[in-house]
């Protein structure tokens, strides 16, 4: 999948410097699987996210491209990494049943990889990166000077899904 063109048309509204920088060296930067999709952090601070297909075992490519979709708000610098959190009912009280009685035993632990539970939980997907950007409000005033001071900062921008 290319995903070059949707991070290209999210960096319109940027900077033409900043944007033919961040596209120049634009690649992958964090990957993670969650809930039946794919996510992935760019060196460009975008996040996309698309629906994984289901491909049968007698397939090997593809020949349509699946929709992707960018999220609204990002990082001005890469994003580092992409995690999930499950803070559904049942994985939080596995969760203190397991702090409380040490390792806990194996059925605990493999009773996290429950994925109906995931189904039915709050599923949080964090990524963690450079500044904080937001896509849809792209305008820069050219006399404020707060502008690019927290680019270097570190974020953690939470997705519910």
């Amino acid at each position: 999948m290319n995903i070059s063109p949707i991070v290209t048309k999210t960096l319109a509204g940027c900077d033409d410097i900043i944007r033919q920088h961040k596209l120049a060296c634009l690649r992958v930067t964090a990957l993670l699987c969650c809930k039946e999709q794919l996510w992935v952090g760019t060196s460009a601070g975008a996040i996309v996210h698309v629906a994984i297909p289901h491909v049968p075992p007698n397939v090997s490519r593809l020949t349509a491209t699946p929709n992707m979709t960018v999220c609204q708000m990002g990082h001005c610098g890469q994003c580092r990494f992409l995690t999930s959190v499950d803070l559904s009912p049942a994985a939080l009280s596995r969760a203190n049943s397991f702090g409380s009685s040490g390792l806990g035993d194996g059925s605990r632990r493999r009773m996290s990889l429950n994925v109906a539970a995931l189904q039915q939980g709050k599923v949080y997907v964090i990524s963690g990166g450079d500044g904080f950007e937001d896509f849809h409000d792209m305008t820069t005033d050219e006399g404020d000077d707060s502008i690019g001071r927290e680019d270097s900062a570190n974020y953690l921008l939470f997705w519910h899904v």
